[in-house]
């Protein structure tokens, strides 16, 4: 076999038999058996009999041998001998010499065989006899000592086994019953403690003091007492005792008599009764000596303790003799206890009576009291109910009562029976009285033309119907639950429980209302404003917000989208701002629209028309600051950069009309933008003209006369802001040098802020001479408006600007679709198409029949016109 079958059959070997390689294959005899796995193996494992770990062999081979004990070869004595022998008793070896060689080597002690300080062979009774003269003829050496201390310890040590197996065995006969249980468990319990080190019989624990017989449990009879009928350790130990004498037949049939004694049927059973005869008392007596117990003499007057019984009827008569009468004494001295019990008896009875006679009175008094505020309440409550009687009748009753004198009853009824006012809630009967009598005042009537009639009535029913304070509103979810916004004559039982005063107003006041403003016209607010600020004060929270927001807001709405700002004569602000007090936030959702139709509106407009500042000036605090800065950013600043540029600075013929355009924008444009306006279309024009009237001798009286009116020009916040202030410094440090005769050169202030490219685009196109078009400026002018303003050379148009321009043009929609994107790019709405622009490319992209193809602005205006 090579090296590889040697490996391979080595492996093999522990499986199989006579195994060999013949032409490459593996052939053998039969297979190796190996051990079963019993039962007790799977269980205990490593712990049971007979298993010996590797550990085990290793630490056996490691013992060391005791070369203290005797040698043990089998002994050489006669044959005679060691049959007699018997057979449990064991022969000690030793070694064994005869004739006169023993005697020589001096190692024995006397004649006969002899051996290194061993008993000679002989029969075992003569060594038991001999032991101690062989442990004085042990040679006194130091070897000799130590195997004489092994020797002492080991038969110490038997003698203590064997006391041990004898108290062990004593343990198994006293109580035969112990394990007994585990014949039902296949004594796992046993073997598991023998494992451990247990031996039966002894205690448990490393010191063997544990109890190895548990507690036992002790039936008592139901209903008793942990002291009654307790038997005594010593009674315990006589039954014991009687039942090991009578053998173990009794013993063995106590338990058996026991194990069905929990069964119901043996309820008898259970109870452990014992008689014993006369004679086994008196047997049993002198085993149990009797305790001394103490006798107390109760015959006399006190009790006595009795120590010694020889005089005890010697004292019983000296002191029966000194109380005379005793029987007399005792008689009297029962009747004197019969008369004190009864007269405690009777004092008990009557300090209860007392006190029931106290209960009762307090008990009185209470009734009485609550008799008396019943009868108080009733006579109010009929005064109450007769008061409201009066208010019956109704209306077309000769008996009826007016307005005003249902008004004065209730006005009368919660000032003297507030409480009863409340409690019964007669506001719920004023308003069944006064909603006929209301009704009646206001039939026929027309809100928007008569908004003062009886508005002094509501006032003074208000506190009626609304006496716990409900004043300011917060019925504002009731009324609405109640249906009173929905259906005004259908109002729920909810509000008319609850807040009696809002159901008055929803059925009185609101529904000549509402027809009122089906024909109201919101570019003439008046007439509403009128009756809103007049019902103001009587009007509860829920039902003006119901009048602002389901009759006001859906008129203004309808009227913001129908406003045309170059067709209307009236501005938008006369006939909605009046209604900021009313609405406030809620008109924002407005301002979208009428920024949008504004832009529109500016697109033609020039500087010189002050109609745009008229329009725009009630605004400015109405929209968002950024809103307007935004506003005024796309649609004013532009126009008058333009202005600005065709400004010419002609100290000798000026012409300030369009300076004073661009000034008059000064309240509502931020003065950061103006002065970026000043800095790029003025500034530089104004520094030429100083610079070149100081070159040629001028009259320095005039440029000073010619400088201030200019500063005067200016409005004074404009004139504080650093830019500006910056530029007129520079001219003044250029006239001072040149009166010195030194012409500074033209300061170049260069501006510090760029605005948007739309903005650079105007003013490009204002310094070439052309208007505002949709197509991009010149290259030349661009660069030249872009290097003045400090912009770069990113100042062209983009083409989201390009398509915004053509959209307001044409008043088109042109608005982000929020959320939308097609390839990562925006998608916006023209008009009724979608579109996406790309800016890259510089094409247009719509939405045409599920697909996106490129168009060009003529398409989409033609498809949002269709």
């Amino acid at each position: 076999m090579d090296e590889e079958q040697q490996r391979e059959r080595f492996d093999l070997d522990n499986d199989y038999e006579g195994g060999e390689f013949i032409g490459g294959e593996f052939y053998y005899r039969k297979k190796r058996s190996k051990r079963q796995q019993t039962e007790e193996d799977r269980l205990y494992g490593v712990f049971a009999d007979g298993s010996d770990s590797d550990d085990d062999r290793r630490s056996r081979k490691r013992e060391r041998a005791d070369y203290s004990a005797p040698v043990s070869f089998v002994s050489k004595g006669t044959a005679g001998s060691a049959e007699q022998a018997p057979k449990d008793e064991e022969v000690r070896p030793s070694f064994a010499t005869t004739g006169p060689a023993a005697a020589g080597a001096g190692l024995g002690a006397g004649g006969g065989h002899g051996g290194l300080g061993f008993t000679s062979a002989g029969p075992a009774n003569q060594q038991g006899q001999e032991e101690d003269e062989e442990e004085e003829s042990v040679l006194p050496t130091a070897f000799g000592a130590r195997i004489k201390a092994k020797a002492a310890k080991r038969r110490q040590e038997e003698q203590q086994q064997k006391k041990q197996e004898t108290q062990r065995q004593a343990s198994q006969t006293a109580d035969p019953e112990f394990g007994t249980f585990e014949r039902f468990t296949k004594g796992i319990g046993m073997k598991l403690l023998q494992k451990m080190g247990y031996k039966p019989g002894e205690g448990l624990g490393r010191e063997k003091t544990g109890i190895a017989k548990p507690v036992e449990a002790k039936m008592r009879p139901k209903k008793v007492g942990m002291g009654f009928g307790v038997r005594h350790q010593d009674s315990d130990d006589e039954s014991a005792q009687q039942r090991t004498a009578q053998g173990p037949q009794a013993t063995q049939q106590a338990p058996q008599q026991q194990k069905a004694t929990w069964r119901k049927k043996n309820k008898d059973v259970r109870v452990q009764r014992e008689y014993k005869s006369a004679a086994e008392v008196l047997a049993a007596a002198p085993a149990k000596p009797l305790a001394a117990q103490p006798i107390l003499d109760m015959r006399g007057p006190q009790a006595r303790l009795i120590t010694n019984l020889e005089h005890l009827n010697v004292q019983a008569e000296d002191e029966s003799a000194k109380a005379p009468m005793p029987e007399l004494q005792h008689n009297l001295q029962l009747l004197v206890d019969l008369a004190e019990a009864d007269i405690q008896k009777l004092d008990a009875k009557l300090r209860h009576e007392q006190d029931t006679a106290a209960l009762l009175v307090r008990e009185k008094k209470r009734l009485e009291d609550e008799a008396t505020l019943q009868a108080e309440q009733l006579e109010r409550l009929g005064e109450v109910l007769q008061e409201v009687s009066r208010c019956a009748a109704l209306p077309g009753d000769p008996n009826a009562l007016s307005l005003q004198q249902v008004e004065a009853v209730y006005s009368s009824l919660l000032k003297t029976y507030r409480e009863e006012y409340m409690l019964y809630n007669l506001a719920g009967a004023a308003l069944s009285h006064a909603m006929p009598r209301l009704s009646a005042a206001l039939q026929g009537w027309s809100p928007l033309a008569d908004p003062q009639r009886c508005v002094a009535d509501f006032r003074r029913w208000r506190p009626l119907l609304e006496p716990s304070g409900h004043t300011a509103g917060g019925g504002t979810a009731l009324f609405a639950a109640s249906g009173a916004f929905g259906n005004m004559d259908g109002a729920g039982g909810a509000a008319d429980a609850q807040d009696p005063y809002l159901l008055l107003v929803s059925e009185a006041v609101l529904p000549p209302l509402r027809a009122a403003c089906t024909t109201w016209e919101p570019r003439d607010p008046e007439a509403l404003l009128t009756f809103l600020e007049a019902w103001e004060p009587v009007l509860p929270r829920a039902a003006l917000q119901h009048i602002l927001d389901m009759l006001v807001m859906p008129r203004l709405r309808a009227a913001v989208t129908q406003w045309e700002p170059r067709q209307e004569t009236v501005p938008i602000h006369a006939w909605l701002h009046p209604w900021l007090p009313f609405l406030g936030s809620a008109l924002e959702e407005l301002y979208p629209v009428i920024r949008h139709k504004l832009g529109v509106a500016l697109q033609a407009w020039h500087p010189s028309d002050s109609s745009a500042l008229v329009l725009l000036r009630p605004w400015h605090r109405v929209f968002d600051a950024s809103e307007w800065d935004a506003l005024l950013l796309r649609c004013i600043v532009p126009k008058l950069a333009m202005a600005l540029q065709a400004f010419a600075v002609n100290p000798v013929a000026q012409d300030m009309a369009p300076f004073q355009w661009v000034m008059g924008w000064n309240e509502v444009l931020p003065h950061h933008h103006m002065a970026a306006l000043l800095d790029v279309g003025f500034f530089p024009k104004w520094h030429q003209v100083l610079h070149y009237w100081l070159s040629h001798t001028p009259n320095y009286d005039e440029v000073t006369a010619w400088y201030l009116g200019w500063k005067a020009a200016f409005p004074p916040g404009l004139l504080d802001h650093e830019r500006v202030r910056r530029q007129f410094n520079a001219a003044l440090n250029m006239m001072n040098t040149a009166v010195d005769g030194t012409v500074l050169p033209m300061p170049s202030v260069a501006p510090t802020s760029a605005y948007s490219s739309r903005w650079a685009a105007d003013l490009a196109e204002a310094a070439a001479g052309a208007a505002p078009a949709a197509a991009a400026p010149g290259p030349t002018a661009s660069k030249a408006t872009a290097a003045a303003m400090g912009m770069g050379a990113s100042t062209e148009l983009t083409l989201r600007d390009l398509v915004q321009r053509f959209a307001e043009e044409y008043s088109i929609q042109f608005l982000p679709k929020f959320g939308r994107f097609q390839d990562g790019q925006q998608v916006y709405s023209f008009g009724s198409t979608s579109i996406v622009l790309d800016n890259v490319h510089s094409t247009i992209r719509a939405l045409v029949r599920d697909r996106w193809a490129p168009v060009t602005l003529e398409t989409l205006l033609q498809q949002s016109l269709k």
